[in-house]
């Protein structure tokens, strides 16, 4: 089944599209703004994005020009979606890089037949190698296979607090988040919690220290009421030999966290305070429901690594030039395009 990734900012326009295209057998990933929509597009594996021009924070041409430069997002098949016909604007998205143009209103034929073309297009280009013909494995296939494995398993409830397992364990199980959110974590020699990430719906860990077969650096909470599924190490292993696509995602996503890692030491090395917040922000901002990010300063600064003073300078610098906005321990983006500018 296709993805789509659905940037739409008007809500009605948003929700007829997702309707159409799941009519037809498509499957959508929707969200109404342009920040969440760039970490969307870096963070799941997406087949086509359908993205409006017009939106607050960070335009259509924002969006495109920021995945037309990462290299996991280059290839995706972009269409435009604006009810402006001005000619300058069509000119902007193809200059940038957009595969095709649909202006508002359009006729659903219409629509499934642009995203049907291009969809057999981009595959006639990226489905087999040009010299040796050798078909690649697709992770998103992957990925809904190894779904449906973990759905079926029996559900695992734990309670907001509760320890999923502690630092120095040896897993002999993969971990699926059905419902909730985990952070993992570590504690360093002076007894200071670092987190590396957070994990929530959708989302599976413990896979590399279970692959190792070693006690883990690390440890898994979880931050509410959740509910998870497990995989034995077996059968997890017994299904990655038999599926070669989840063998695959499991290659990528090994790869992308190699590569996520490597940016966090720099990034804590020698990015400056407010930058790691500012980067902190954005890659939240994509997991909590829309786009406010809910956690106490003392999650937030051990997910930065830094200390919860220096956060809450931070913090108020960003308010006090317009970039967010706080409420209690809510914080909400609302200048992106001047963050982007000074910290993408």
């Amino acid at each position: 089944m296709k993805r789509i990734l659905i940037i739409e900012h008007n809500r009605a326009v948003r929700e007829n599209l997702k309707a159409i295209l799941e009519l037809s057998d498509y499957e959508c990933h929707v969200t109404d703004n342009g920040i969440s929509g760039v970490q969307l597009a870096l963070k799941e594996p997406i087949d086509l994005i359908l993205c409006d021009v017009m939106m607050p924070q960070l335009d259509g041409f924002g969006v495109l020009n920021i995945l037309s430069k990462k290299p996991a997002t280059k290839h995706i098949p972009f269409i435009f979606l604006t009810s402006k016909s001005d000619q300058d604007d069509f000119r902007r998205g193809m200059n940038l890089g957009a595969d095709d143009y649909l202006t508002e209103p359009y006729h659903p034929d219409d629509l499934l037949h642009v995203v049907e073309m291009r969809l057999e297009k981009a595959q006639a280009i990226h489905h087999t190698s040009p010299t040796t013909g050798f078909e690649f494995r697709h992770p998103e296939l992957g990925y809904a296979a190894l779904m449906d494995l973990f759905e079926a398993l029996p559900d695992v409830v734990v309670k907001e607090k509760e320890v999923i397992f502690p630092e120095g364990s040896v897993l002999k199980h993969i971990y699926w988040v059905k419902k909730g959110r985990v952070k993992i974590a570590k504690m360093n020699d002076f007894d200071k919690e670092y987190i590396f990430s957070f994990q929530e719906d959708g989302k599976s860990f413990g896979y590399s220290a279970m692959f190792r077969n070693k006690p883990t650096g690390f440890f898994a909470v979880a931050m509410t009421d959740t509910i998870l599924a497990k995989m034995d190490r077996d059968t997890f292993l017994e299904n990655i030999i038999r599926q070669p696509d989840i063998n695959f995602y499991f290659l990528q996503k090994l790869s992308n966290n190699l590569h996520i890692k490597e940016a966090q030491i720099t990034n804590l090395a020698y990015s400056p305070i407010r930058k790691r917040v500012s980067d902190a922000l954005f890659e939240l901002s994509e997991q909590f429901e829309d786009g406010v990010i809910t956690m106490s300063r003392d999650d937030l600064s051990h997910f930065v690594g830094t200390a919860k003073e220096s956060l809450v300078r931070a913090l108020s610098e960003f308010k006090k030039e317009g970039w967010i906005l706080l409420e209690g321990n809510d914080i909400r983006i609302l200048n992106a395009e001047k963050m982007l500018e000074f910290y993408g």
